[in-house]
């Protein structure tokens, strides 16, 4: 009898403890919006699932994202792994995103396996992206044609040598409207099988009908966004207006540093311009052991640069001008006066690469990442003493970053894209929120809306409350962002990898989308005052603030499509100009970093409105073509549950105890 009480405590104990589990397990909850997809090319090109990760304790957890198995190859897939801090009652995003690319699965379908792992739970989930080539421009049936006439605004005389070009919201496919002496006629799949498309594929994009341009050379060109022509026959009647502005730029200044420029950062006043070098990696260019900040007056001249280990991806100047501050990947963040003195150096103890720095408003503080030992801890420096303040750990790297305007709260924007903010003097969490955007390329605020926006690998334009973080919207695309910038009134300009450029309104619509071509790393500059865009590339560009071109480096050379890890094409890597854009400045991948003075003044502008290469045309590209046998069959997932493991452990065990129960009560009956 002895013998049973014991065998009967110790299967309780094996209860109790696999119930404690699976209470901890039960704490975190696992959402997943999509598992399985079909990618319809060329409508999308891209997936994006969510994973929501769910604290439903009171206290702070951890949860890590690490592969559970062979990873696809090709470089097409952005994932946030890494270690997720959740605070109580948090909820975290990790956002997944693969891209169709030549040679990425060579006709399969791929997997991706992850595995999320906490204490007292672990949850592996496999996501399987497949694609299928759909009819584009063979597609016989759900036709729409639109005949246009297009008429000058002023004099109403027909104009007949316009380009009207329909392209798809994935960039990868473009319709060219015929021409017969003025009658245009534009024939492409119509709105219901976009819509039908977009159903049973579960596209997922603010845009699912066409972006629109309609340019003549010396006009304003119309752009449209979602241009969502029905089945059958249209007509529309447009009028364009006469473009009466142009750039008149001269070249001034050539300053020779010698390798890729990364950054371009100026004073408040414009009077001081900061530069730093770098370049995204790139297999076959090994990067410098040393590389250069300088500072530039506004005229070009150079007024001194040091030498700092490595590439420097932290790049920041004070407001007053008064202090420049570079982060390196040498480990070590660098801090110069105006004059060129080194007012201190800081080391973090594992030599992880500082790839951001920033100035408080009032340039008492210095945000800056990674700091002690840990890549994932970042933290805020007294600018005079180089002291360091207060440091926070945020489960990964500090990519991105900035301080409110009255300088009180501090932004710690994280390469997973969870954004915390933070008392600036003490350092006291104030609130978390989901930038949903992987590794960011922007993070900024607005003042008149109180709001930040943040972009990135996401495939996402994301706003949030400035005090609260509270998600207010959220605009997909179908393409990485990799630059963006965003004027007073919270509009938005963003370029993307693949050559788009996107310009949103404070409520997150798109108001129109372009072909533009490869912009360099950084290359995209939004005035405050949202009058003028200066993108970078080949050939750098400024548009008005309706995306119309006012000037050219060189006019009317078509844009190539230069990728962000391109070197030494000459092409600029980043950009920047004043309000009034009286004063432009290329940083060029080749290390020249060109001054150009002038004005847009009212004129004749006979520069190319239609720029950059035109879009991928599948019916001519049998290579891609062969890349994109993939299996035929679609599948779509439904958001999921994952229930925890240890949770099922422990109801398995109080199955069997409650059968061992039963079956010692039944034998001590019989005695």
């Amino acid at each position: 009898m002895k013998n049973k009480i014991f065998i009967l405590l110790i299967f309780i104990a094996i209860f109790l403890f696999s119930f404690s589990k699976a209470k901890a397990a039960d704490d975190i909850e696992i959402y997943i919006n999509e598992t399985e997809h079909t990618i319809a090319f060329p409508y999308e090109k891209s997936f994006r699932a969510v994973v929501k990760i769910i604290n439903n304790s009171n206290e702070v957890k951890s949860v890590k994202v690490t592969p559970a198995g062979e990873m696809p190859s090709g470089g097409n897939i952005s994932i946030a792994t890494g270690e997720y801090k959740l605070e109580p009652r948090q909820e975290a995003h990790c956002v997944i995103v693969f891209k169709v690319a030549q040679n990425s699965t060579n006709g399969l379908g791929t997997s991706i396996p992850l595995r999320f792992s906490w204490d007292g739970g672990e949850e592996r989930q496999i996501f399987i992206i497949k694609s299928k080539i759909l009819p584009f421009k063979n597609k016989n049936d759900d036709l729409s044609q639109s005949e246009f006439e297009i008429y000058d605004k002023d004099s109403n005389e027909k104009i007949k040598d316009a380009s009207i070009i329909a392209l798809l919201p994935s960039g990868m496919e473009q319709i060219i409207a015929s021409n017969n002496d003025g009658k245009y006629t534009l024939q492409l799949p119509s709105s219901e099988y976009l819509k039908k498309i977009k159903e049973d594929y579960k596209i997922d994009l603010e845009n699912t009908g066409y972006f629109l341009q309609v340019s003549k050379d010396g006009y304003k060109s119309y752009l449209k966004s979602n241009f969502s022509p029905k089945k059958g026959e249209d007509k529309r009647i447009l009028a364009l207006e006469p473009l009466n502005k142009v750039g008149d730029y001269k070249l001034e200044e050539t300053v020779k540093s010698g390798y890729s420029v990364w950054w371009i950062k100026s004073s408040a006043n414009g009077n001081y311009i900061a530069v730093s070098q770098g370049a995204h990696g790139k297999e076959g260019i090994e990067p410098p052991l040393y590389s250069k900040v300088l500072l530039l007056s506004e005229e070009g001249k150079k007024i001194w640069e040091n030498e700092v280990g490595g590439e420097c991806w932290g790049l920041d100047i004070s407001a007053d001008g008064n202090y420049i501050a570079s982060g390196c990947h040498d480990g070590k963040i660098y801090l110069w006066e105006r004059s060129g003195k080194k007012l201190w150096e800081y080391t973090n103890e594992n030599g992880n690469q500082v790839r951001w720095v920033k100035f408080s408003p009032n340039s008492k503080y210095l945000l800056a990442g990674p700091v002690n030992s840990k890549a994932e801890e970042s933290g805020i420096f007294d600018v005079i003493t180089g002291e360091l303040k207060w440091s926070y750990y945020t489960g990964d790297y500090l990519r991105a970053g900035s301080f409110s305007f009255d300088g009180k709260t501090t932004y710690f924007d994280s390469a997973n894209g969870i954004i915390h903010a933070l008392d600036t003097e003490q350092g006291e969490l104030k609130w978390v929120g989901n930038g949903d955007h992987y590794i960011p390329s922007m993070f900024a605020l607005s003042e008149s809306t109180k709001q930040i926006y943040t972009a990135g690998k996401g495939l996402a334009f994301t706003a949030l409350e400035s005090n609260t973080g509270k998600f207010r919207w959220q605009t997909l695309v179908d393409q990485t962002i990799t630059a963006a910038d965003v004027a007073d009134d919270g509009s938005i300009v963003g370029v993307t990898v693949g050559g788009m450029i996107y310009k949103l309104n404070k409520l997150g619509e798109i108001e129109w989308s372009r072909y533009y071509g490869g912009v360099g790393h950084n290359g995209v500059h939004y005035t405050k005052n949202n009058q003028y865009i200066l993108l970078g590339g080949s050939n750098a560009t400024l548009l008005d603030g309706d995306g119309n071109v006012l000037w050219q480096k060189n006019p009317n050379i078509e844009i190539d499509m230069i990728g962000p890890a391109e070197q030494w094409t000459g092409g600029a890597n980043d950009v920047w100009m004043n309000e009034d854009a009286s004063l432009i400045i290329l940083g060029g991948d080749d290390g020249n970093i060109e001054f150009y003075k002038g004005k847009v003044i009212d004129g004749k502008n006979n520069l190319k409105q239609v720029i950059g290469p035109y879009a991928r045309d599948m019916e001519k590209d049998s290579g891609i073509l062969e890349d994109f046998k993939f299996n035929e069959n679609r599948n779509t997932g439904k958001e999921i549950k994952l229930p925890p493991i240890p949770l099922l452990l422990a109801l398995g065990v109080l199955a069997a105890v409650l059968i061992i129960i039963i079956v010692l009560v039944a034998r001590i009956r019989k005695r």
